[in-house]
């Protein structure tokens, strides 16, 4: 699949197909992901791959509130050793660590024929708990992977078309 390809077939999935994932093809999506660049090649994000029924619907009821994070039959946690390094622009290298790593999980899922949900809205401490991940640990963010089900009709003429500005403001 050609870039163009893979971009035009990321969204926000909402609907999953029963099919479960397979090992070989989760195992594909990571070894993609760690190909992935990392600040002085540190690579030290870490996924929790939530394949079990049972933990996935726990972690729906208790953290997530989602319900399409139930029917995606895998659930990523994705973390970070936190730590307290900062850009020289002053963000957290944490959080563009994991972003880019976390983007990359969703080119390599897409080249598997697979679609995800980042899903932001979660309790952290909750997942924390439930899966075992250490306090020092942050989840950044749970990533809900699947085949796809039916997908919504989103036009991409209802976004603008304003996002790059050139040489000012």
């Amino acid at each position: 699949m050609d870039v163009n390809a893979v971009n035009r077939s990321i969204y926000q999935c909402r609907a999953y197909d029963e099919r479960p994932v397979e090992n070989e093809t989760l195992e594909t999506v990571f070894k993609l992901v760690r190909s992935c660049p990392s600040a002085q090649g540190l690579k030290d994000w870490q996924f929790v791959a939530v394949r079990d029924a049972d933990t996935r619907q726990r972690l729906v009821n208790e953290s997530i509130r989602r319900s399409f994070g139930c029917v995606a039959p895998v659930l990523i946690a994705c973390c970070i050793d936190a730590g307290s390094d900062l850009t020289i622009c002053g963000h957290p290298t944490y959080s563009v660590e994991i972003a880019v790593a976390i983007e990359h999980l969703s080119l390599a899922a897409a080249s598997q024929g697979l679609t995800c949900c980042w899903v932001g809205h979660f309790d952290e401490a909750k997942v924390r708990s439930i899966l075992g991940i250490p306090d020092r640990v942050r989840v950044v963010e749970v990533v809900a992977v699947g085949y796809p089900g039916q997908r919504e009709n989103i036009e991409s003429d209802s976004f603008s078309d304003e996002i790059v500005r050139y040489d000012h403001w």
